[in-house]
């Protein structure tokens, strides 16, 4: 098998993992969009509709749009800006919270399950060669957004994870 099919049966077996990992009435119509919107604002803390939209490198109509969503569902808060009248700040609801961690729960199982089926210096090395694969496929993309924070697989048992 080479990397190609490799990365295509990954993504695969990713996408099935992060779906079967939602145990909620709402899970089959939660999306990536939606898990991908939550972890940026989770990175950010309470923030701007420009400076969300710029993170995720979409437009300020199409965050806003997925920001009113979201806050429908209660699975954001939006105060107004205390610094400026003229803007709302964006944060995670507890229930927001609560779907971001069951998201982290799910890759978590995922990199117990190499921990334990790989020595210590493969699962050193897989943690590097992906951190560094990640970072040259994020330098090629043609995004308007930061790099998101680098989240690795760490270096030791999943259990001692800062998450």
């Amino acid at each position: 098998m080479d990397l190609g099919d490799s990365l295509e049966l990954l993504d695969s077996y990713l996408w099935r993992h992060w779906r079967r990992n939602f145990k909620h009435d709402w899970a089959d119509q939660f999306t990536f969009a939606e898990a991908d919107y939550l972890r940026c604002i989770a990175n950010l803390g309470s923030s701007r509709l420009t400076d969300i939209a710029h993170q995720l490198g979409v437009s300020k109509s199409s965050a806003s749009e997925m920001l009113g969503k979201l806050a429908e569902h209660g699975w954001v808060e939006v105060e107004p800006s205390e610094s400026d009248s003229r803007s709302r700040l964006y944060s995670l609801s507890d229930k927001g919270d609560a779907i971001k961690q069951q998201c982290l729960r799910g890759y978590d199982q995922l990199v117990e399950r190499l921990s334990d089926s790989l020595s210590q210096e493969e699962f050193d090395e897989l943690n590097e060669l992906l951190a560094r694969a990640t970072e040259i496929i994020w330098q090629s993309t043609d995004r308007r957004s930061s790099r998101p924070a680098a989240a690795s697989l760490g270096n030791a048992h999943p259990a001692q994870s800062p998450r």
